[in-house]
């Protein structure tokens, strides 16, 4: 981006689109969790499959003011003028994001 002749904004990311309940999914499942949801929305809760714990809840004091519903990046730009490709996966990315923090606990 940096070495362009003319400033430009450009967009990184997947263009693929995940729910934050995938995530954590992945999340848990990266140290040893295996989750199973029950209930829906403020009710959701995500049990530990072998110890029966609850380890998620919903918790709507974290509710964003105003929710936008879907957001998705268009990375289409990055793609033809930088020759940018995505080479980590949505999985990847999460367990990485989990071990960094597990290194620095």
């Amino acid at each position: 981006m940096l070495q362009q002749q003319t400033p430009s904004d450009f967009i990184i990311g997947s263009g693929e689109s995940h729910s934050l309940r995938d995530f954590v999914k992945i999340a848990f499942n990266e140290v040893g969790f295996d989750l199973i949801w029950k209930g829906s929305g403020v009710n959701e809760i995500g049990i530990d499959k072998h110890s029966k714990k609850i380890l998620v809840k919903v918790d709507p004091q974290f509710f964003r003011p105003i929710e936008v519903n879907h957001t998705l990046a268009d990375p289409s730009k990055a793609k033809k003028i930088l020759n940018w490709t995505n080479k980590t996966n949505f999985d990847e990315l999460v367990k990485i994001m989990v071990n960094h923090d597990l290194e620095n606990l």
